[in-house]
């Protein structure tokens, strides 16, 4: 995504300007894009404003700065290539202290709520597990995570009695075990959220989707743009999707 126009005011700038300065040599360049794993943060989250470093040869740099936030034409060195530390390591040693979280109740907020509950809908996550995204249940059961029944004109009727008992059983079994999980607090969308709103309670309306998603423009702009002057995304004009605009949420059904 692009950050021009973007607000700033989620930005600690105060503490961006305390970061090196990455002054970069004649033959690097920057990524013309911003954003790096940032889906499913939350808004204005600098993640939406890094951009990588690359060489001439369009590979990240063995030393100095591999990634920056550019403000006012300045490039803030954010990850060293000298020291490549895991994302989570960044996001909480650097990251988590650049950003300016907004309140729960601001629009841009419950825009990104009711985003990550249609885009994680019927998921739901294993408490206590290493890496519980690896772990991810979806529920109800989808039908290829099923045995099915597939007969055999060899084998007698009590054989496919007794098989399709079998297989009842064993997606019985699928079934239970999976309902254990889906509770609200293992709701996927609910454990994002709370990773930076540890307080917050999701309502009926979010846990069913009845919340029509208003388009990601609450990433990194302040308001929700018009769909006349929506700036699409991806390099792909609005709307982004054809029938749907993914930035600002304008559906085929609604008049432009």
């Amino acid at each position: 995504m692009r950050i021009n126009n973007a607000d700033w005011s989620t930005i600690n700038l105060e503490a961006l300007q305390k970061r090196p300065v990455c002054t970069l040599p004649l033959t690097y360049h920057l990524q013309t894009d911003s954003g790096n794993c940032c889906a499913g943060n939350p808004p204005g989250y600098p993640s939406y404003f890094t951009r990588n470093v690359y060489t001439r040869c369009g590979n990240g740099p063995r030393r100095g700065w591999e990634m920056v936030i550019t403000y006012q034409g300045i490039n803030y060195g954010i990850r060293s290539a000298d020291n490549l530390e895991n994302w989570d390591n960044l996001d909480s040693k650097v990251l988590r202290g650049l950003w300016k979280p907004l309140p729960i109740d601001h629009p841009r907020t419950q825009a990104w709520i009711i985003g990550q509950y249609s885009h994680m809908q019927h998921c739901y996550l294993k408490p206590g597990v290493e890496q519980p995204w690896n772990n991810m249940i979806i529920y109800p059961v989808p039908y290829y995570q099923l045995e099915t029944f597939v007969d055999d004109e060899r084998f007698s009727d009590a054989w496919r009695i007794k098989e399709k008992a079998a297989i009842e059983q064993k997606n019985l079994e699928i079934e239970q075990a999976a309902r254990r999980f889906a509770t609200v607090d293992n709701h996927a969308a609910t454990v994002s959220v709370r990773k930076y709103y540890p307080d917050f309670t999701p309502t009926r309306d979010h846990l069913e989707c009845r919340l029509k998603s208003t388009g990601n423009w609450w990433e990194t702009l302040a308001e929700r743009p018009k769909p006349e002057k929506c700036p699409g995304q991806y390099d792909h004009k609005h709307p982004v999707n054809g029938t749907w605009c993914q930035f600002c949420g304008w559906r085929a059904n609604e008049k432009l």
